[in-house]
């Protein structure tokens, strides 16, 4: 079965856009690699190499949800 991402609901005169998120996978970072940053035993290369994969983990978590919210507003 095809389920849309947005759902589009009438109430009265006007509709209403929201996110369809129930089967949408939730995305988090390991706290296993944060520890790995703070740890006095993690190699100096380990380190810059996790700090980047963080960096860019936070960037497509935050373009994901910008994503989200600009499906939902209305159309111009």
């Amino acid at each position: 079965m095809i389920e849309p991402d947005v759902v589009f609901i009438k109430q009265g005169a006007e509709w209403i856009v929201t996110m369809n998120e129930e089967d949408m996978p939730s995305l988090r970072l390991s706290i296993q690699y944060r520890r790995m940053l703070t740890a006095e035993g993690t190699d100096k290369e380990v380190k810059e190499y996790v700090k980047e994969r963080f960096r860019s983990a936070l960037q497509l978590m935050r373009n994901i949800a910008r994503g989200k919210a600009r499906s939902c507003e209305p159309a111009r």
